[in-house]
């Protein structure tokens, strides 16, 4: 039977190196496949889990073949697909102008901070969140829907970046990358050569992939651990 199971796997890798030379596809990161791919093979197959090259064959054939199938979330053994990849090429990171997309960002912002973290509402929203502020902000979009923002204030010579969030169907596909990368942007343009940030302690290692330097311990606020991390860059 594992004998079998290698010979299937083995033919699969030799397809999946023939479609790389033959097509261009978008890119889904190793552990994503594994944990999908792993969690597919174990509910449905009854088998043990594969070696970690195995998975990625079998997961870049997957890809391939369904390319409008590009993503798997697994969360306690339930497998939810999410028909984004055309999605994905239609990226944008937008600064927001108008009241329209201003309540978009609004409406993420209650998703993600009050209603899934229990922020009070009344603490969510403040002074700085209007147009005609000293305080931009950004809304990502795919495919036109807007499942991410942020925002940017000049706080003692630092660009203090705010608020970043994203819907949760969306997570996990670099997005925050490009919120936080949207934002350094905002900031260059401002004359601003060094931003800080309150992260969540959890999300320290991102921002560490990110520049950021943890400066401070941690500290509580909105009833959630953060710490504060900066960040220099020379502008040009």
């Amino acid at each position: 039977m594992k004998l079998a199971i290698k010979l299937v796997i083995m033919v699969i890798m030799a397809i999946c190196l023939l479609h790389l030379f033959k097509t261009k596809r978008e890119k889904i990161v190793t552990s994503e496949k594994e944990a999908a791919i792993t969690a597919i093979l174990i509910k449905y197959k009854n088998i043990p889990p594969l070696t970690s090259s195995y998975i990625f064959a079998f997961s870049s054939l997957i890809t391939f073949s369904f390319p409008k199938v590009s993503h798997c979330n697994l969360n306690k053994n339930k497998l939810t697909y999410r028909k984004i990849g055309k999605g994905l090429k239609k990226l944008k990171s937008n600064k927001i102008t108008s009241q329209e997309d201003l309540k978009k960002a609004f409406a993420i912002r209650e998703e993600v901070f009050v209603k899934e973290q229990g922020v009070p509402l009344e603490d969510e929203f403040d002074q700085f969140d209007t147009l005609a502020g000293d305080c931009q902000h950004i809304l990502v979009l795919i495919d036109n829907v807007a499942v991410g923002t942020g925002r940017l204030r000049v706080v003692d010579e630092f660009g203090k970046l705010e608020r970043i969030c994203i819907l949760p169907p969306y997570r996990k596909l670099g997005l925050g990358k490009v919120i936080v990368k949207a934002l350094e942007d905002v900031a260059k343009e401002l004359k601003v050569s060094k931003v800080k940030l309150h992260g969540q302690s959890h999300a320290e290692g991102f921002y560490t992939g990110l520049g950021y330097k943890t400066t401070s311990d941690i500290f509580m606020e909105d009833g959630i651990p953060h710490i504060l991390m900066t960040k220099e860059f020379t502008l040009i």
